[in-house]
């Protein structure tokens, strides 16, 4: 189907004309008669065009022909410039949102209550922001520059604002990292280099991860050494016990102890300490006594004490899709993949059951 213009087109000008269909149709007509001559034919073309492109032609099928001046219509505008300003993920704290500009190297900061709009210079290509609780800012992760900057709101002095609004203050991390965490009582920001599964070559450590000290006046980072490819940072224990969990098992230490630089031997979650872990979940017990693993490298979910390092399987019925603990930590909730039924398990019971001896035959 064909749409009308969305502007109606012009009834003369220099380059374009309406001309009536009725001399056209005579002259297709009279091409027509002429067995040796077509409408393509240059004698034939070159006639009609001296016939209907004539500017004293005043008579082109009873119409009058109006020589409308010179073309006054303005040039097109030059195309617009639109600037990217690469905004991230945000994060809302409770009266800031935040929001990572790695094009301006600055944290936008949008205040809910006055809808003003803040612009916070930080490091170089920030890209990962957490919020810190009880609005007490924000952690960004500098990817450019390598390096941790603490955003803080400034408080009013005598009821006015001040200029600026927040202050920074900018911590050196690993060489790479691209992960950020967050302890849930934002006392420690953890960040890290996780390079993408299947990638030739690493552009960070494999075994390190930065703890970054947030209180006032402290700002120091620690390097703890963990195990191979930390990819995610669990809390437990009232979150006061940090987890990190590795290909090779998890690292933990507790927040309290986070004072100096140090290493923390992975404890194993598998059986095999070299196989690639394949579609893994990790899930501490709330006190952080017990780690719950499942995966589909097996059809079993296991259970690492965290203090002995002991693991224990407990076979399955199928694969294991999900995992997922109830708050008392007693139970442990789990999908099957192919059945689709699901296991609920009391996991005391379970990974402390033992099979009977079975009974001798009579003879």
């Amino acid at each position: 189907m064909r749409h009308a213009p969305s502007t109606p087109w012009p009834q003369s000008s220099r380059a374009f004309r309406l001309v009536p269909l009725a001399p056209l149709v005579a002259l297709l007509a009279a091409c027509g008669d002429d067995a040796g001559a077509s409408f393509s034919d240059v004698g034939n073309w070159q006639d009609v065009t001296s016939d209907t492109a004539s500017p004293t032609d005043t008579n082109v099928g009873g119409d009058t022909w109006v020589d409308p001046g010179p073309d006054t219509t303005p040039p097109p505008p030059p195309p617009e410039e639109e600037v990217d300003f690469d905004l991230r993920t945000p994060e809302a704290g409770q009266t800031f949102l935040y929001i990572p500009s790695a094009a301006l190297d600055a944290l936008v900061i949008v205040d809910a209550r006055s809808l003003d709009v803040h612009l916070v210079e930080v490091g170089l290509v920030p890209t990962v922001v957490r919020a810190l609780p009880g609005d007490l800012g924000a952690v960004v992760l500098n990817e450019g520059s390598s390096d941790v900057s603490i955003v803080r709101p400034l408080p009013a002095v005598g009821g006015v604002a001040p200029d600026p609004a927040f202050s920074v203050e900018t911590v050196q991390v690993l060489a790479g990292a691209n992960r950020l965490e967050l302890a849930p009582d934002g006392s420690f920001a953890f960040a890290w280099y996780a390079s993408p599964r299947g990638a030739t070559f690493a552009s960070g450590s494999l075994q390190d991860v930065t703890a970054v000290d947030v209180a006032v006046g402290r700002e120091v980072a620690w390097n703890l050494a963990v195990g191979l490819r930390p990819s995610e940072i669990l809390f437990a224990d009232q979150d006061r016990l940090a987890l990190i969990v590795c290909d090779n098992g998890v690292s933990g230490i507790r927040l309290e102890a986070l004072d100096r630089d140090v290493f923390l031997p992975p404890i194993p979650t598998s059986p095999d300490a070299f196989e690639t872990p394949l579609d893994r979940e990790i899930v501490p017990s709330p006190d952080g006594r017990y780690a719950y693993v499942r995966s589909l490298n097996r059809q079993a979910l296991g259970r690492v004490d965290l203090q002995t390092g002991e693991l224990s399987l407990l076979p399955l019925p199928d694969y294991a899709s999900d995992l997922e603990l109830t708050a008392d930590g007693l139970t442990a909730v789990v999908p099957l993949k192919n059945t689709q039924r699901v296991a609920v398990i009391a996991v005391a019971d379970a990974f402390t059951w033992t099979a009977p001896e079975p009974e001798p035959e009579p003879e």
